[in-house]
């Protein structure tokens, strides 16, 4: 490989922290469509050594291609991980190289300047391969999730961390700093990133969504039962729904995530949609619809959707799992970085009130009818008041607990968070989704976020026997 192309592909490397980046000498030449057995000879020569963080380093270069919301397009991932001491831009050299799939990510945050990213590790042949990044579940698929309207950085972090915490599926993350080279022209000094949090992708794992395999012959008995993972979100151009669930008007949509859409035969997916049509008429029945759904995770679910008043919830981005021979679960939790106060609305960004009755007041026409019907049923309301009691007397969920949780979070972050603002320079400016008034600091973001949270817990605790009522 001749040190032209060594340049241009590890050109991102030569970056300085922010004040510009080491001059390269060589024109940059066309990427060639294999980069397996990178020469990494004359790296020392170009990386500047003066980046560092005590966040994991990731860094991506897809040879020249833009990245796109679909396909994903080929790129070489490095992620650097020091065992101790800080991590080093200089260290990529001993990162091993792993060739990925990669592609924009997201809906409404597709507009945003920082992207967010899906991508899948790939073997020589380019079919998956599981890999271990930084101490999460082995798997192939990943996502980048670069926070932008969310100025504290951190609200999916907390949010997962606190559905865990009350035994309600979540993914697992990392904060990294992430680098990306997507051009041809290496001598600019925006190849920084910022901040993303790398996140488990909601697949079908013993580490992740531990259910069972379904194979394309199983089309019977107790094999055809899981298992399977839909999610409910809106319908759209190109999205496959295998069934809207019953609502008043819109019609909401089941996607299938796995098994996936071009994989799954017909008869599992028939076998699935008759399991929640049976469901949904057992409900509307008032007949014994326990035998159907995982009514703990229910209750959890519906506890970690309204302690953090995401607006979304009950409808969007919302996950449910079907393993072999048992009811069908809610979660993982997916998505919440509109919840904790970051939204542009008089009663949703507020810790008062109640997550439900906003989505239900404002988005009646698209919620699936079993929410309200679950919430008419003594024993779920009972139960999920005695949950709540519980989490607080045993002291899983308390205001203490959760700021001190963002505090070590404001820890971990307080030197990225100045590099992440300073490439993108957004605080007390108004992105989509930011209430007024709009805090200048990252400091200020963050004590807005736990007041919020004090506030939330303590109105739960005094509201929480009102919990159905409209």
């Amino acid at each position: 490989m001749s040190p032209a192309m060594i340049r241009r592909v590890l050109g991102i490397f030569a970056l300085l922290s922010f004040g510009g980046c080491v001059p390269l000498s060589d024109p940059v030449p066309d990427p060639p469509r294999s980069h397996q057995n990178l020469d990494t000879a004359a790296l020392p020569d170009l990386v500047n050594d003066a980046f560092e963080s005590n966040l994991p380093i990731i860094v991506i270069d897809t040879l020249g291609e833009a990245i796109v919301d679909e396909p994903k397009i080929p790129g070489l991932m490095r992620v650097v991980n020091a065992p101790s001491g800080p991590n080093r831009l200089s260290a990529v050299a001993d990162a091993e190289a792993l060739d990925i799939g990669i592609e924009h990510r997201g809906s409404s945050s597709l507009a945003f300047s920082k992207k967010q990213f899906s991508i899948e590790v790939r073997d020589e042949a380019g079919d998956e391969r599981d890999v271990r990044l930084l101490g999460l579940s082995k798997d192939a698929d990943w996502v980048l999730y670069g926070p932008f309207s969310d100025k504290t950085l951190m609200r999916n972090h907390i949010a997962y961390w606190l559905a865990r915490e009350m035994n309600f599926a979540a993914p697992r993350t990392r904060f990294v700093e992430v680098f990306l080279n997507e051009e041809n022209n290496l001598r600019e000094a925006d190849q920084y990133w910022g901040i993303y949090v790398l996140t488990e992708k909601n697949n079908r794992g013993k580490e992740r969504v531990d259910i069972a395999r379904l194979m394309p012959d199983e089309l019977s008995g107790e094999a055809i039962t899981g298992g399977y993972i839909v999610n409910l979100d809106r319908p759209g151009d190109g999205v496959d729904c295998i069934y809207h669930p019953v609502a008043k008007q819109k019609k909401p949509c089941f996607r299938l995530m796995y098994p996936k859409i071009n994989k799954v035969a017909p008869e599992q997916r028939q076998w699935f949609v008759d399991y929640f049509k049976s469901f949904e008429q057992t409900l509307k029945a008032k007949g014994n619809f326990r035998r159907f759904i995982d009514v703990d995770s229910f209750v959890n679910g519906f506890l970690a959707t309204e302690l953090i008043k995401n607006p979304d919830g009950f409808r969007l981005s919302t996950y449910f799992t079907k393993d072999r021979n048992k009811p069908i679960a809610l979660g993982p939790l997916w998505d919440c970085n509109l919840g904790m106060g970051n939204i542009d609305h008089p009663t949703k960004k507020r810790p008062d009130g109640w997550a439900f009755i906003n989505v239900e007041q404002s988005k009646a026409k698209t919620l699936p009818f079993w929410w309200r019907a679950l919430l008419e049923d003594k024993r779920f309301i009972k139960s999920v008041v005695a949950r709540w009691r519980r989490l607080r007397r045993e002291g899983v969920v308390s205001g203490q607990k959760i700021t001190a949780k963002i505090d070590n979070t404001r820890k971990l972050l307080a030197s990225s968070h100045r590099r992440n603002f300073k490439r993108w320079p957004i605080l007390g400016v108004k992105i989509r989704f930011n209430p007024r008034p709009l805090p200048t600091t990252w400091q200020k973001e963050v004590d807005n976020l736990k007041r919020w949270f004090v506030g939330r817990v303590q109105w739960m605790d005094e509201n929480i026997h009102n919990f159905n009522q409209r």
